[in-house]
């Protein structure tokens, strides 16, 4: 499957190397490049925008620690470019999780 992610802090990091490590395609996108690295050195291919023409993602996930850390139009423009295809989006934001 190929997956996008959006958000490399330590939720995002720890998510998108278990897709890797299970053998999936990930594409990645941080607002700072450093994070990018390890995910980078480890298998997925780094992104300066989930919107590449290039990508063709099934799903697109969304790893931020404030509701509003990842613009809309950003996730429009990620969703636009994977048009007729069937693709699924999720916000995961320690905000918006129910405590265990």
């Amino acid at each position: 499957m190929k997956v996008g992610f959006i958000g490399l802090g330590g939720m995002g990091q720890a998510m998108a190397r278990r897709l890797i490590d299970g053998g999936h395609e990930v594409g990645v996108c941080n607002r700072t490049a450093e994070k990018l690295k390890p995910l980078t050195e480890h298998g997925a291919k780094a992104m300066a925008s989930m919107a590449q023409p290039s990508t063709k993602l099934l799903a697109i996930l969304i790893a931020a620690a404030a509701t509003g850390s990842v613009p809309a139009s950003k996730v429009r423009r990620a969703m636009a470019s994977n048009s007729g295809r069937q693709r699924v989006t999720a916000s995961l934001s320690p905000a918006t999780s129910m405590p265990a």
